[in-house]
C-alpha cells in the first residue's frame, strides 16, 4: 500500500512532461498502510515474546534481536541518503540541516527538519523511530509478569494519547500521537492468537470488507480526524491475524519476506525507474509507467533482500545471537 501510493505521489512529485497523471480511483489513501503495519508490529513483538516475560536476561535478547534485525539495512540506506545529500545536495529535498539532525536520524530520535516536519534524513524512517520506541518500552515491560505487563503497557499508551493535545512539537508530541494505538490493538490480537482464537474464513472475509469499506468511507474523521482509520487498519489486520486457514503462493510469501527491503529501497528505485524513463524519451503512456514503477520497486527490493538483507542479518545473528533452541525466534 505504501509502495502503491509513493508510486501514485512519483508523478505530482517528479512529473514528466505530457505524462497523465494517473488517478485514485479506489478512494483509499494508500498511505495508510502504515496503521496496518504498526498493529502487525504490535502483534509480532507479543507473539515473539510470548512465554518469557520476567525471564531473566530476556529484555536485552529482545533488544538485541530488534537491533540485529531493523538497524543494519536501516543505517545502510540512512549512510546512502547523507551521502547523497553532501555530493547530490540537489536530489534530497530537505537535505543536511545540521549534524545532530544527522545523529538523531541514526539513532531513531524524533527530531524536526528545516521545514519542521519530524522525519529523519531517511524520510520512511519516521515510522520507524516509532516502532524503536514501542521497542523501548515493550522491552521495560519484559521485566514483569505477562499479565501486569500488558496492563501497564495500556495504561501506558492511553495516558500518552490522552496527554497528546498537550504536548510541544517535538519529540514529546511525536511519541504521543493516536497513532500509537495500533501497537497496543497489535498486543490485543496477539494476546487472542496465542491462546488459540481464530475466526472462521467467512468472518475474516467479512472483516476485509467492512476495514476496506471504512478506508473508502472513512467515517470517523469528522469526529476524530484521520488517525480514525486506526479502526479499519485493525479489522483488516485481525482478519490475517485471526483467519488462519488461508495458504499463499509461495511469490506473495517472498514478497512478504522482502517487505522491508522494498520498503527502504523503493524510493530510490521509483526515481531511478523516473529518470530512465526521461533520458530513454519511452511512451507518455501512465499506466505502463506505474505498473513499472511499482514492478520494478518489488523486484529490487526484493533483490536487496535476497543479496544484502538477509546475509547480513544471517552472520550478525550467527555471531551475537544464543542457539535458536534456547529462547524465543
Amino acid at each position: 500500500m505504501v509502495l502503491i501510493a509513493h508510486a501514485m505521489a512519483q508523478f505530482w512529485n517528479h512529473p514528466i512532461d505530457g505524462m497523465t497523471r494517473i488517478r485514485n480511483v479506489t478512494g483509499i489513501e494508500w498511505g495508510d498502510g502504515v496503521h496496518i503495519f504498526f498493529v502487525i508490529s504490535g502483534f509480532i513483538m507479543l507473539y515473539l515474546a510470548n512465554g518469557h516475560f520476567a525471564e531473566r536476561g530476556y529484555p536485552g535478547e529482545f533488544i538485541k534481536r530488534r537491533i540485529i534485525r531493523v538497524i543494519p539495512p536501516y543505517w545502510i540506506v540512512t549512510t546512502l541518503m547523507v551521502a547523497i545529500a553532501l555530493f547530490a545536495s540537489g536530489a534530497v529535498n530537505h537535505g543536511i540541516t545540521d549534524w545532530g539532525y544527522v545523529l538523531a536520524s541514526y539513532l531513531f530520535f524524533p527530531m524536526a527538519r528545516a521545514d519542521g516536519v519530524i522525519h529523519p534524513i531517511m524520510g520512511l524512517g519516521w515510522t520507524l523511530n516509532y516502532e524503536f520506541f514501542f521497542y523501548a518500552l515493550f522491552a521495560a515491560s519484559l521485566f514483569f509478569r505477562q499479565a501486569q505487563a500488558l496492563i501497564g503497557l495500556t495504561i501506558v499508551f492511553i495516558v500518552l494519547v490522552a496527554i497528546h493535545p498537550l504536548m510541544p512539537h517535538g519529540a514529546l508530541s511525536f511519541w504521543s500521537d493516536p497513532i500509537i494505538l495500533n501497537f497496543l490493538i497489535g498486543l490485543g490480537l496477539a494476546h487472542l492468537f496465542v491462546r488459540g482464537v481464530e475466526v472462521p474464513d467467512a468472518a475474516a472475509a467479512l472483516l476485509v470488507a467492512i476495514g476496506v469499506l471504512l478506508l473508502v468511507l472513512r467515517p470517523f474523521d469528522a469526529l476524530v480526524g484521520p488517525r480514525g482509520v486506526i479502526v479499519a487498519a485493525s479489522l483488516i489486520a485481525a482478519a490475517g491475524i485471526l483467519g488462519r486457514s488461508v495458504r499463499w503462493p509461495r511469490p506473495v510469501l517472498a514478497v512478504g519476506d522482502a517487505s522491508y527491503s522494498i520498503y527502504l529501497t523503493h524510493p530510490f528505485t521509483l526515481n531511478a525507474v523516473t529518470l530512465v524513463w526521461r533520458k530513454l524519451g519511452l511512451p507518455l503512456w501512465s499506466v505502463g509507467y506505474f505498473m513499472c514503477l511499482v514492478v520494478a520497486a518489488t523486484l529490487v527490493g526484493y533483490l536487496a533482500f535476497r543479496f544484502a538483507e538477509k546475509p547480513l542479518v544471517d552472520k550478525l545473528r550467527t555471531v551475537f545471537e544464543p542457539r535458536r533452541e534456547t529462547l524465543a525466534a
